[in-house]
């Protein structure tokens, strides 16, 4: 197993589904299914109920998922400790935009803030501090 097939198992998890995890893995949805079934097979316990246009995670795909969130947020910290060695800085941008009025805003918790139109998270690349 690795890293790549935890991100897929995670996605699968998230989204409740193969089609939205595969969209957002940016991989086709067959090959998403190849993956999570390779990956069942390899832990030998099944991970996700599948239906006709959702999964449902048994308890053996909910420890998976656990640990995998754990595992992969453990490798995100070990890179990010790295970089910073070498003073490269890595992280999460919070972006916010105002717009005069406050007109299209999103719905959400941007719309409880007047003017806001959307705010979000991107990750960002080690750059030099």
């Amino acid at each position: 197993m690795d890293s790549r097939q935890m991100e897929y198992a995670v996605a699968v998890a998230d989204e409740l589904g193969f089609t939205r995890a595969a969209a957002r893995c940016s991989i086709g949805q067959s090959g998403l299914s190849h993956q999570i079934t390779q990956l069942e097979r390899e832990v030998g316990a099944r991970l996700f109920d599948r239906m006709s246009r959702s999964v449902r995670l048994p308890p053996a795909g909910q420890t998976f998922v656990h640990g995998a969130r754990q595992a992969l947020r453990t490798v995100q910290e070990m890179n990010a400790a790295i970089a910073a060695i070498d003073g490269q800085v890595q992280g999460w941008l919070s972006i916010g935009v105002i717009t005069p009025g406050g007109r299209h805003r999103r719905p959400g918790p941007a719309a409880a803030v007047p003017g806001v139109v959307s705010h979000g998270r991107v990750p960002c690349p080690a750059t030099e501090a």
